[in-house]
Order: structure tokens, then sequence, then C-alpha cells
């Protein structure tokens, strides 16, 4: 935890007090940027949901647990960018905090989805956080990387995401290529088993985040297929990519293990909808997404958007928090 103490008095009748202090929620893998460019930027950044502050910043605006505490203690909450898909658990599953002010995003899909949800704070869309943005690339697969729907942190994944992170594998195997599976948590939290001629890399989960970084085994794959953040950081490095989770999924519900159900889904599934799915024929589709990469072009500039610019953030975060 960050130690702070007040200004002194003779700096507070001299000038306003402009350093805020921000308690961060921290997934590890995707705050990195936000809290870098506003501590650069002279805020104080606490990691520690106990602690009290200015506002508080977070992924997720839950309805339990040591969050929901931490946003009715202080009172406001601004959120980040959780992943290129906005956070849907206002649709049906639990509503919006009244603390949460305003919501950052990463492209404008995701403002534009969670328009048509009726999300009322108002929403920013400041760009792609998490490297660099390359061309998209064709290419012949051959090395196939599955990064599997993985579990929540106490280890909970829902049937049916456990029995498609099983068929995957399958129609891959089946589809001649070499298969690489990546995966947060165990094989069998994730509802896979081993199998032979299949490599297996657990990317686990560290204090800093998470213990294989992505890039490692990016930089190995042809073509990947995946759904949320990884699926998304495959795109932004110009990699061919199917993603699977495009359904009428359930989401996270009000406890841990208890799933809710997104009930607007028909309202703006075809905007978040990627056009290589791997609920069609998945050895077809891969071969496709390979080889022509202008259906992903168009959904990757509205979903990515452009480069991160800290600067500006910065300036749209201040403005709302005032």
């Amino acid at each position: 935890m960050t130690t702070w103490s007040p200004p002194s008095a003779d700096r507070a009748a001299t000038s306003p007090r402009t350093r805020l202090r921000i308690v961060v929620r921290t997934n590890p893998d995707k705050a990195g940027p936000i809290v870098g460019a506003l501590r650069d930027a002279g805020h104080e950044l606490v990691d520690d949901v106990g602690a009290n502050g200015d506002v508080v910043l977070s992924d997720l605006h839950p309805s339990y647990g040591k969050i929901w505490e931490l946003m009715e203690r202080v009172g406001r909450t601004i959120l980040y960018p959780h992943s290129a898909w906005p956070t849907l658990h206002c649709d049906g599953v639990y509503p919006v905090h009244p603390s949460v002010e305003a919501a950052f995003v990463v492209g404008e899909g995701s403002r534009q989805v969670l328009e048509a949800v009726g999300f009322s704070p108002p929403t920013y869309a400041v760009g792609w956080p998490y490297g660099e943005l390359l061309p998209m690339r064709t290419t012949t697969p051959r090395r196939l990387l599955f990064g599997a729907n993985h579990p929540d942190r106490l280890g909970h994944l829902a049937l049916r995401q456990r029995i498609d992170n099983e068929r995957i594998v399958d129609e891959l195997v089946d589809g001649g290529f070499e298969v690489t599976v990546r995966h947060v948590g165990t094989l069998r939290q994730n509802g896979l088993q081993r199998r032979p001629g299949v490599r297996y890399h657990a990317a686990g989960r560290n204090g800093a985040g998470i213990a294989r970084p992505p890039e490692d085994d990016l930089a190995e794959a042809d073509v990947v297929v995946s759904c949320g953040t990884f699926a998304h950081r495959s795109l932004a490095l110009g990699i061919p990519t199917v993603m699977c989770k495009q359904s009428e999924w359930m989401s996270d519900g009000l406890r841990p293990g208890q799933p809710g159900y997104l009930r607007q889904w028909s309202r703006y599934a075809h905007l978040l909808h990627f056009p290589y799915d791997a609920d069609d024929d998945l050895a077809g589709t891969v071969r496709a997404a390979a080889a022509d990469p202008g259906p992903a072009e168009e959904w990757r500039r509205r979903f990515l958007g452009e480069p991160f610019d800290p600067a500006a953030f910065v300036r749209r975060f201040e403005e709302v928090v005032g």
C-alpha cells in the first residue's frame, strides 16, 4: 500500500489541492497503462481495497464483496476498460452501482454497445492501451493457439463454457493443425484434459499479473482462437483471429458460481459480433481468417480504435472527477 499524508497547512492555504488519491481495483494484466498514466501525471494510486481516497478506479462494478464495499465507502467510482468489449453486467445481471460517474472504454464500438444497453453514465473511448497496433497479416495456418475461456479467480467456469473449450480443441485437432492451448487455472477448471499431440501452456497468475505473458504464446502462433482480452491482444498484433463465446452467453452473477444472463442481447449482438466465429465450421473459418484480414480490420477499427494517448486520457479523467 502507498503511504499518504495530507498537504501541510501552509501549502493548503496557498494553493488548492489538485492531486487526487485514487484507490484502484487492480486487474493485473489490464490496469497497468491506465494506472501509469495517472501516476505519471502526479496523482497518488493506492492498491488497497480497504483504503480511503477521493475516487475509486475499477474495471468492474459488482453488487457484493470488497469492491462493492469500497465503492460504498468512497462514494465516487470511475470505470476503466476490462477489455475491448464493454463490461455488460448492467444488462440484467446487476445494476450499475450508484457511485459510478463515468466509464472509459477502448473503442467507439464499446461506447455504442453501452448506449444500446441503456448504460446512463457518460462513456469515453480512450484507444488501445495494451501495446502496439500492428497491421493485419495473412498467413498459412499451421500453428494454432487456443486461448481457452478461463475460470474466475475462485475457479468457477460455467458448464457451457467448459464444454465449448473441449469442443474447440477437438475441432482444431481434427482440422489437422498443430495445437497449443493456453489456459488460466487448471485444465480441469477449464473443462479440458490432456490429449496426445497437443501442447499446454499454463498462464498462471502471480502477484504482479499473468505469470506467462500473452506475448510469449502469441509470438509463436499463425492463427489464434480465443475470446475476450486475449483475442483482442492477438488482433492488436495483427494476428489472424477467430473468436469464440459470441452467442448469448451467461455472465457472472450476483454471487460466485451463480451465473446471470444478459437480457437485451438481441439489441446489440450485431454490434459486438466478430466476423470470424468459432461456432461456424471451425477449420474452414481458421483458413478464411488467415487468408482475408479485411472483415477483421473493420471490427478492430471500431473496438480497438487508435493507440492509447496517456495525456488525453488524464485530461479527460481530471475533467470528469473535477
